[in-house]
C-alpha cells in the first residue's frame, strides 16, 4: 500500500509551524528537512503530515521595517511583470520589448533620482548644521563629508544587494545542483562586489541585459528562476547609474560653491554659503520619469487591445504597468520631496511637485469616496441576499446558536461586499496615478498653473501636507515600531504579495522569496515521489497556492513524472482574484487547466487532480476555476457541527464553532469540507 504525504504550504504573514499543522505547540513537531530559515516540519504523532514554513524568507528581524524605503523600487519591479499577454497584441509584432525597455529606463531613472534627492538632503542638511559630533567643521569639510557619505551609501547598497542575491537568487531546482540554503551566509566580499561593476561591459553582460529586455519565458520555463548572472549585471548597471548621479551631485556642489569648473557663470552667492540649489536637478529628473511613464501608457494603449467590459476575466483593465510604476515613482519622489521640504524648507520650482501630489491625493480621495458609495449599496443588496439564504437563529437566550443573529447578518454582508470591492481597486489606482502624471507634467512644464485656477489654490498646500505627512509617518514607523514584532508582521504581509516575482526590472527592491521557495518545494516533492516512492497531497493556502502552482507548473521530464503522483488542494487562493488580474501574461485559467491535466488523475477521475475551496467573505482568495465540479464554497460563518457533536479530543485541526464568528481568510484547515476532501484523496491515492 503506497504511502501518502500531505504537504502543507502556508500563506501570507508567516504562519507559525504549529498553526500550519494544527498542533498545540512546537513540541508536537519535528523538523524533517530544510534549514532554520525555511524548514519542513512534521507532526510527531503523524509524520505523514508535514508543512513548508517559508515565512522567515520574507522577514529580517529588526531590519524588516527599513524595507519600506525599498517599496518604490519593488513596485517598479512588479510593473515589469504586469504587462498583458502577447495574444492581446494589436499587431503581429508584439509591443512587449518597447514596454520593457521603457520600464528599465524608468527603473534606472528612479535610481538616479533617489541618489539626487539624497544628495540634496545630505549636502544641504550638513550645511545647515553648526556643529557635527561636538565639532564645528568648515563649510568645505561639510560638503566633502556629504559627498563621501553619498558615495558610501551607493556602494553599501551594492554590497548588501549582492549578498541577498547570493542567498536567494539562482537557487537551482531539480535537475541542477543540490540545494544549498544560504541564508545567513556571508556572501561575496566587498572586492568581489566591486569587481561585478565590470560585468555589464563584457560580452556576456551585454547578452544578459538583452535577455532582460527581450526574453519572455513563462513560469513553466526550466530556467525561469535561474538568472543569477542577469541579476548581477542589472545590479551593477544600477550601481553605476547611482555612482554617476552621485558624481553629478559632486560636480554641482563644486560648481555652485566655487563658481568654477563648469560653473563659471554661477556666482558663489550668499545663499550658496548655507544651501546649494540641488533640488532643481532632482525635480528635473522626476519630470523626466513622469514623461517616461506617460510613454509607457501610450505604448500599452496603442500596442494591446483593451477589454474593460470583459468580466469573465479579472484583468487589470487599464494600464497596469504604468499604474504600478507610477505608484512606485510617486511614493519614492513624494517621500524624498517631503523630506526635503521638511528638512530644507525648499522653494521655487521644487514646490511644483506639491501640486501633483495634492491633485493625486484628491483623486485618491474621490476614488475612495466612490468605492465607499459602491460598498454601501453592495452591502445592502448582499444583506438581503444573506437573510434569504442563511437560516436565522431561533434558539432561546443562553442556548447554543442554530443560525445567524441579526448582528451576524450585518457582518456577513459587509465582509462579502468588502471582498468584492478588491476587484475594482484597479480603477482607483489608475485614476490617481493618471492624475498625478498629467498634473505633474503640466505644472512642471509651466503649461498650466493650477494654483491660479479657481478653487484649486489650496491643492499645493494639500500636496505639501500629504508629502510631509507621508515622510513623517514613514520615519515615525521606522523609529517607533521597528522593535514591535506585530508591526513587522504587518510589513511582512505586504512583502509576501509584492516580492514573489524575481528582481528582473529593479535589483534594489525587496528580496524575492520565490526564487528560493519554489525550487526548495520542488526538491521536497522530488524527494517524496522519486526517492521515497510516495504520493503527495500538496495542500496550500493563500500565497502558498502561488508557490505551489509555480512549483508544479515547471516543465521538464522530472516534473512530468512527479506531477502524476501529486494532487493539489488550494484554499483562499489569490491565483484568479489577484494574480490573474495583475499578471495575466503569466497566470490564467488556460495554465490552470494545463496543470490539472498533468496531476494525479485518480484512475480517470480528473476532478481529484486539483480542488479549490473558498469563502465569499475571503478578501484575498476566491474561485479559481468558476466550475462547481472543481471547487467548493465553504460557508462562513461555520454552520456545523454543533459543539455537542464535536469530538472530545479535536487534535489536530479543531473544528470551528458554528455561528459565532467569520473566519474570512483564515482557519481553512478547521473546515469539515476540506477535511472530508483530504480524507477522500488519501484513500484514492493509497489505492491507486
Amino acid at each position: 500500500m503506497a504511502e501518502v504525504v500531505e504537504l502543507r504550504v502556508h500563506g501570507v504573514g508567516g504562519t507559525p509551524a504549529e498553526g500550519l499543522l494544527g498542533t498545540a505547540g512546537p513540541d508536537d513537531l519535528v523538523q524533517v528537512g530544510g534549514d532554520v530559515a525555511a524548514p519542513f516540519m512534521a507532526r510527531r504523532k503523524d509524520p505523514l503530515v508535514e508543512g513548508y514554513v517559508w515565512g522567515k524568507l520574507t522577514s529580517k528581524g529588526l531590519l524588516q521595517p527599513l524595507w519600506l524605503l525599498l517599496l518604490p523600487f519593488t513596485l517598479v519591479n512588479v510593473a515589469g511583470w504586469t504587462h498583458p499577454p502577447e495574444r492581446d497584441a494589436r499587431f503581429r509584432r508584439t509591443p512587449l520589448a518597447p514596454l520593457r525597455t521603457l520600464i528599465h529606463v524608468v527603473s534606472f531613472g528612479l535610481t538616479a533620482t533617489y541618489v539626487l534627492w539624497l544628495g540634496n538632503i545630505t549636502v544641504n542638511g550638513l550645511l545647515g548644521l553648526d556643529t557635527l559630533f561636538g565639532f564645528a567643521p568648515t563649510r568645505t569639510v561639510k560638503i566633502a563629508l556629504a559627498v563621501v557619505v553619498l558615495y558610501l551609501l551607493v556602494l553599501a547598497h551594492l554590497v548588501v544587494a549582492r549578498k541577498v542575491q547570493e542567498g536567494f537568487e539562482g537557487f537551482d531546482g531539480p535537475g541542477g545542483r543540490a540545494p544549498k540554503p544560504k541564508t545567513g551566509a556571508t556572501g561575496p566580499g566587498v572586492p568581489q562586489a566591486l569587481a561585478d561593476l565590470g560585468t555589464p561591459f563584457s560580452a556576456s553582460g551585454v547578452k544578459a541585459f538583452g535577455h532582460l529586455v527581450g526574453r519572455r519565458d513563462g513560469l513553466g520555463s526550466d530556467d525561469f528562476w535561474k538568472r543569477s548572472h542577469e541579476s548581477r549585471v542589472l545590479l551593477a548597471l544600477h550601481v553605476l547609474v547611482g555612482l554617476g548621479a552621485a558624481t553629478w551631485v559632486a560636480v554641482q556642489v563644486y560648481a555652485q560653491a566655487s563658481g568654477g569648473f563648469l560653473g563659471s557663470t554661477i556666482a558663489a552667492t550668499e545663499q550658496a554659503r548655507t544651501q546649494l540649489n540641488l533640488g532643481v536637478t532632482a525635480t528635473a529628473f522626476t519630470e523626466v520619469l513622469l514623461w517616461l511613464l506617460l510613454a509607457m501608457g501610450i505604448v500599452q494603449a496603442v500596442g494591446w487591445r483593451f477589454r474593460p467590459l470583459d468580466r469573465t476575466e479579472p484583468r487589470f483593465r487599464f494600464l497596469a504597468p504604468m499604474t504600478a510604476a507610477a505608484t512606485g515613482v510617486g511614493l519614492g519622489s513624494g517621500f524624498l520631496y517631503g523630506l526635503s521640504v521638511l528638512v530644507l524648507n525648499e522653494g521655487g520650482r521644487v514646490l511644483a511637485l506639491g501640486i501633483a501630489f495634492g491633485m493625486a491625493a484628491v483623486a485618491w480621495a474621490a476614488g475612495a469616496l466612490g468605492m465607499g458609495v459602491w460598498l454601501f449599496v453592495r452591502r445592502s443588496r448582499l444583506g438581503r441576499e444573506a437573510r434569504a439564504s442563511i437560516p436565522g437563529n431561533t434558539a432561546g437566550p443562553g442556548r447554543e446558536l442554530n443560525g445567524a443573529t441579526p448582528r451576524m447578518y450585518g457582518e456577513i454582508a459587509m465582509a462579502r461586499a468588502s471582498s468584492d470591492a478588491g476587484r475594482n481597486g484597479d480603477l482607483v489606482m489608475t485614476l490617481a496615478q493618471a492624475v498625478f502624471l498629467v498634473v505633474g507634467v503640466l505644472e512642471l512644464r509651466g503649461w498650466v498653473r493650477f494654483e491660479e485656477v479657481r478653487f484649486l489654490g489650496g491643492v499645493a498646500t494639500l500636496g505639501h501636507v500629504v508629502a510631509l505627512g507621508a515622510a513623517a509617518a514613514v520615519l515615525a514607523f521606522l523609529v517607533r515600531r521597528a522593535y514591535k514584532p506585530d508591526q513587522r508582521r504587518l510589513v511582512g504581509i505586504l512583502w509576501d504579495v509584492l516580492t514573489f516575482w524575481p528582481r528582473r526590472f529593479h535589483p534594489l527592491g525587496v528580496r524575492p522569496y520565490a526564487e528560493r521557495a519554489v525550487p526548495e518545494l520542488q526538491h521536497r516533492l522530488v524527494h517524496h515521489v522519486e526517492e521515497r516512492d510516495r504520493s503527495v497531497i500538496l495542500s496550500a493556502h493563500s500565497q502558498g497556492t502561488v508557490i505551489a502552482y509555480a512549483a508544479l507548473v515547471q516543465d521538464g521530464h522530472v516534473f512530468d513524472r512527479v506531477a502524476k503522483r501529486v494532487a493539489l488542494v488550494t484554499y483562499g487562493s489569490p491565483l484568479w482574484q489577484l494574480f490573474a488580474m495583475a499578471f495575466p501574461a503569466y497566470v490564467g485559467r488556460d495554465g490552470f487547466h494545463r496543470l490539472r491535466r498533468r496531476l494525479f488523475d485518480g484512475g480517470g477521475d480528473d476532478t481529484l487532480a486539483w480542488r479549490s475551496f473558498y469563502r465569499r467573505t475571503d478578501y484575498i482568495g476566491k474561485e479559481v476555476f468558476a466550475d462547481p465540479a472543481l471547487e467548493e464554497e465553504v460557508p462562513d460563518p461555520a454552520q456545523g457541527p454543533v459543539a455537542a457533536s464535536q469530538p472530545a479530543d479535536p487534535w489536530p485541526d479543531p473544528p470551528r464553532t458554528p455561528w459565532v464568528d467569520l473566519a474570512r481568510h483564515s482557519f481553512y484547515n478547521w473546515e469539515e469540507q476540506l477535511k472530508g476532501w483530504l480524507e477522500r484523496l488519501r484513500k484514492a491515492m493509497t489505492s491507486g
